[in-house]
């Protein structure tokens, strides 16, 4: 009884997790799926599937966009992708969305994926992506206090379509300095680093897994995906 009580009241905890959560835990509690946004942090702000809702009223979309920590393309975030579709999926939509940092790695060797920092991440290793609280989630990769669940995040809530919304503040002087933050650590990134082979082979090979389930794929991004 002792145990049995112990465990309905984790349980109960866990129950209490939701988008104000963190960034990303929501994304694994929603059912496997037709339909995919994917890319890094610029599409996980960007992209609103209820509104898109509009122009595709017969898909349903999930934004399973993350950070260019956690997806960019590599070997880790196609394993999560393809945990992440139905055994039967069909005529899906995905938007697929790309970025310089999507593609590129720091580090000696950018190419050798055994050294891609995302390999230790929770994309590489959770192998339950659709469950309702993600036990293994909240174990193994959430790393705030229990306690968080209770808790209302004033600045980021990420919505049941993985929609991440942030509301930063927007004093003039608060916008400044953010873009100068942001400004000098792009400055520093792109020293450290390289495009990488393996990473566009990587989303050569999601693209390829997309075209050969389904009809409709939408790439966005301004980079040329063919090769040099």
């Amino acid at each position: 009884m002792f145990v049995v009580l112990i465990l309905s009241s984790i349980g109960a905890i866990f129950y209490q997790a939701d988008g104000y959560s963190d960034p990303f835990y929501i994304r694994f509690t929603s059912p496997k799926q037709n339909s995919l946004i994917l890319g890094t942090s610029k599409a996980a702000h960007c992209f609103q599937p209820s509104e898109l809702k509009s122009l595709l009223p017969d898909h349903s979309l999930l934004n399973y966009s993350f950070t260019v920590a956690h997806s960019p393309y590599g070997p880790g975030y196609y394993k999560s992708i393809k945990r992440k579709m139905k055994k039967d999926a069909a005529n899906g939509i995905f938007i697929v969305t790309i970025d310089a940092w999507s593609i590129a790695s720091d580090g000696e060797d950018p190419n050798d994926e055994s050294l891609f920092p995302e390999n230790k991440s929770f994309l590489y290793n959770l192998e339950t992506v659709a469950s309702k609280p993600n036990v293994p989630y909240l174990l193994h990769w959430y790393r705030k206090n229990y306690l968080k669940f209770f808790e209302r995040d004033p600045v980021a809530f990420l919505h049941d379509d993985g929609w991440l919304e942030i509301n930063a503040p927007m004093d003039e002087d608060i916008v400044v300095q953010r873009l100068q933050n942001k400004s000098k650590e792009l400055t520093e990134k792109r020293e450290k680093f390289q495009f990488s082979e393996t990473r566009l082979s990587y989303l050569y090979q999601t693209i390829e897994f997309l075209q050969a389930l389904y009809n409709d794929i939408f790439i966005h991004g301004s980079i040329d995906l063919q090769p040099a």
